[in-house]
């Protein structure tokens, strides 16, 4: 079951193995300029556990449309996304999905579950929104302290309509490119995230995962600023990947076993499900 939302947003559920009788519900969010289809691993490994899925796609992501004329209507939307119309969009899913106030209609446990971006909208959207309320969080590589150097980017921040050309593998991105409009949305919605940082509401049970050597966001920082903050429930659980080809670089996506390697994948599967179901 697929709902439309706006400006090509969307939210796709994905009930679980015993759909009647599910043991939690999980949220997900993807990260910057990937396929939401790519969060199908962590979906199938959930579904499987007896955890029902919405999987939302932003705006700017709508990678089920081939051709030119998709690829073009696709980037115009990406071009015109912000930090407010992305937080927005996930908000609208969740009450879509009867989700708002941190249970489904039937009092099960809610699981928010975002990657880089997606992770850091939705922390930034638990701490600003009083309605808003998960029970637990899994967080995949949250861009929450990006390292220094991807500041750089920042010095394009008044040519929005710019598209910088992707590095990451062509089987993940979602457009050949990414607008600085969409990197603007991005460090504007860190900024919030830390401007209206509100401890009592972000400590809640909630497992990090990261490669130490992630490129994007910083390890250390990250680790930091969870002692600095108090976030005495959130536990963060280092990434070794076992994927050969993508040590050397890559190390920000970790979504699924191709990404880190069968061993690495089944550490944080594993890793992950006794989370979610940890006292529950």
């Amino acid at each position: 079951m697929s709902d439309q939302l706006s400006n090509g947003s969307s939210v796709t559920f994905y009930p679980a193995v015993h759909p009647s009788t599910p043991r939690a519900v999980a949220f997900l969010v993807h990260g910057l300029n990937l396929k939401p289809e790519k969060m199908a691993a962590l979906i199938r490994h959930l579904n499987a556990v007896e955890v029902s899925c919405y999987n939302v796609t932003l705006g700017g992501h709508d990678c089920k449309g081939s051709g030119p004329a998709a690829e073009t209507a696709r980037l115009r939307s990406f071009k015109r996304v912000s930090h407010q119309t992305w937080k927005k969009e996930i908000h609208t899913a969740l009450v879509d999905a009867d989700l708002v106030n941190g249970k489904s209609s039937a009092g099960i446990p809610l699981v928010y579950l975002g990657f880089s971006l997606g992770g850091l909208l939705g922390v930034d959207l638990l701490v600003s929104d009083p309605s808003i309320a998960f029970d637990k969080m899994v967080l995949l590589s949250p861009a929450l302290v990006i390292r220094p150097i991807n500041y750089a980017i920042q010095l394009l921040r008044f040519a929005p309509g710019l598209v910088i050309p992707s590095l990451s593998l062509p089987s993940y991105r979602c457009n050949a490119g990414t607008p600085v409009a969409a990197y603007n949305a991005l460090f504007e919605g860190v900024r919030h995230f830390h401007h209206h940082l509100k401890t009592d509401r972000l400590n809640i049970p909630t497992l990090v995962f990261i490669d130490p050597k992630d490129e994007f966001v910083s390890f250390i920082g990250l680790k930091k600023f969870i002692a600095k903050a108090g976030l005495d429930q959130w536990s963060l659980h280092p990434v070794v990947k076992t994927n050969p080809d993508l040590q050397a670089n890559m190390r920000h996506l970790i979504i699924d076993p191709d990404s880190v390697g069968q061993a690495a994948w089944s550490q944080m599967m594993a890793a992950m499900v006794d989370h979610i179901f940890r006292d529950s």
